[in-house]
This record gives C-alpha cells, structure tokens and sequence, in this order.
C-alpha cells in the first residue's frame, strides 16, 4: 500500500483447506519412490535439518523452526528425483509456512506434532508403505493443530519465515 509499507495477504480458510490438501495427496505419495532410492549419506543432511528444527523449536525461535520444517519438506520431496513435483511441495510448502504463522499456535508450528526423525528412521529401513502412512498422519496433525477459522492474534514475523537461506 502506498505510504503504509507492505501488507502480507491472509489465505482464506478455503485456501488453506486446499493447500493442505494438495499436500496431503502429493507428500505421502512420494515416500515409497524416496524409500526406494534413498540412502544413508542423502538421509544425513536431513537428519542436521531435524535437528536444528528441534533446537529452534524448543529454543522460542517460531519463525525459523517454521522454515527449516519447510525445507525439510522440499529437500525430502527433492529426493524422489521428481522436478516437478517437487517444485509443487517448494511451493505448498511456502504457502503452508504462512498459514502456520498466520493459523498456528506455538503447538503448531508445522512438525512439532510429529518427529521427523522418525520418518527418516523408516525411509532408512526401505519401508516406503509406513513413511507414506507416516507422511499422511503427520498432515493430518499439522492441519488439526491449524486455527483455520480464528487467525492469531500475534502478528508473525514473516520476514524471517520467508528469508532464503
């Protein structure tokens, strides 16, 4: 806005409901194709990622945990050696960082319902069947934590969030 600075736009709760839909159909159909051809050395740099988002998390930083459990999202979806698909999660996941710091709450801060490692532990494995079940139990709970239809009150620090590291 003229004179007023920049205003970041709030999704509708329709809007949200279909980006975390989107999410749902797309992540946990990857996991079997990221089983199927993952190892331990492509796990490793998603294992630091957990770890610096737990940190985060538990050290009052919101808006990092918020980009690092993005990042996690697209370097894992990067891993099924899809380029399409995983522009598509880079870009629901950015939207879905919003509405977690628009919709959320500290107990939802995108992945603290749920621990990653635990993801990666069954990708290790080769179990492609129960990281898919993992991945759409994890949604489920991101999407339940989310206030969709009462914003908080709190404005988010979207400049952090968003910032490319």
């Amino acid at each position: 806005r003229a004179n007023r600075g920049a205003q970041v736009a709030q999704p509708s709760a329709k809007e949200a409901q279909d980006i975390l839909a989107a999410r749902q159909l797309i992540e946990p159909a990857l996991m079997p194709l990221v089983a199927a051809r993952v190892d331990s050395a492509q796990l490793a740099p998603l294992r630091q990622l957990c770890l610096e988002e737990h940190e985060a998390q538990h050290g009052g930083r919101h808006s990092l945990a918020i980009q690092l459990s993005a990042r996690f999202h697209v370097e894992l979806a990067a891993l099924a050696d899809n380029q399409v698909l995983t522009e598509q999660v880079a870009q629901l996941a950015s939207r879905s960082s919003l509405l977690i710091a628009i919709y959320g709450s500290r107990h939802s801060l995108g992945c603290d319902c749920g621990q990653h490692e635990d993801l990666l532990d069954l990708l290790a494995r080769g179990d492609g069947t129960a990281a898919s079940e993992w991945m759409a139990q994890h949604l489920r709970l991101i999407r339940e934590s989310l206030r969709i239809d009462r914003p908080t009150a709190a404005e988010p620090d979207f400049r952090s969030i968003f910032k490319r590291s």
